[in-house]
């Protein structure tokens, strides 16, 4: 559809806006407001779109409106029963405010109950909850029942074969995507970096770089291995590109740690560190590595 490259540009501005300190820009909004505007702005046009959705989410959460993005969410999937972005979203709330427990048992009782075409959906999410968590065995298990049907979200399905460096199986999810060049050397890259060939994955990674539209994935990644360099100034070159379109990530902001940490900015790293730390929403393996790279 028209709209969908209208939709995806809105996200990459709100994402970019969502990156910014707070600061009062030149019409005298915040960059929070600017990309809350955007946001709307695509939810106007599809009102059940995850990515937007989710972004959304983010937002309220962090603003103290948490309880009224959970109510807009729960009238959406009511009024749109077999639409997946809400499910999405409503995963994304319950990892952000820690509610991780509360959100197992609800995804676990909605595969009873839901459309036969929403339970891909219902497998990724309580995959990603278990994955926050730290438990192998109930990711592994849902991963598995996901690769049973055509890929969900790649991106995220990858992240998950690579919390335990499970290189098989993102092969196996690569296969699967054959109009997507930018995912497809994503993917390549997890792969040769669940094997430990940092420098095959380097190359794949810089050429999702140079595509119209980047993975934050790839970027982050190029951010990492050249702050394993000691290049501090393409690290945040590509830091700041994967900012612009995932600043909220947890990996994202373990890189910005790092990069904080080999800039002597003690101060910064130990926010960082501790909304990491703290944050049941992250990756157990994320976690871990701040735990142990920023003590």
């Amino acid at each position: 559809m028209a709209y969908e490259e209208d939709i995806a540009r809105w996200l990459q501005e709100a994402a970019e806006m969502d990156a910014k300190e707070e600061e009062t820009l030149p019409d005298g909004r915040s960059p929070k407001e600017v990309a809350e505007q955007k946001i709307e702005q695509c939810l106007r046009y599809d009102t059940t779109n995850g990515d937007a959705l989710s972004a959304l989410v983010g937002l309220y959460v962090r603003s103290g409106r948490g309880p009224l993005v959970m109510k807009r969410l729960n009238r959406i999937v009511r009024d749109n029963p077999e639409a997946v972005g809400p499910y999405r979203a409503i995963a994304a709330f319950m990892r952000i405010t820690g509610k991780l427990s509360l959100a197992v048992q609800y995804f676990q009782n909605l595969l009873a109950e839901v459309p036969e075409t929403v339970k891909p959906i219902i497998h990724l999410s309580l995959a990603e909850l278990y994955a926050s968590q730290g438990n192998l065995g109930e990711l592994r298990t849902h991963r598995d029942l996901l690769a049973q049907y055509p890929p969900v979200d790649p991106l995220l399905q990858g992240m998950l074969y690579l919390e335990d460096n499970e290189a098989n199986g993102i092969l196996k999810l690569s296969e699967q995507i054959t109009d997507d060049e930018t995912m497809k050397y994503t993917l390549w890259g997890m792969i040769a970096e669940a094997q430990g060939d940092l420098n095959n994955a380097g190359q794949y990674y810089f050429h999702v770089s140079n595509q119209e539209r980047p993975t934050w994935f790839a970027l982050n990644s190029l951010a990492i291995m050249w702050l394993n360099n000691k290049n501090i100034e393409y690290a945040r070159a590509y830091l700041e590109r994967a900012e612009a379109i995932a600043a909220n990530a947890p990996e994202v902001w373990l890189t910005k740690a790092r990069i904080y940490q080999e800039m002597q900015l003690p101060d910064k790293v130990r926010a960082i560190k501790q909304k990491l730390i703290s944050l049941e929403g992250c990756f157990s393996r994320t976690r871990k590595m701040a735990q142990r790279m920023l003590w």
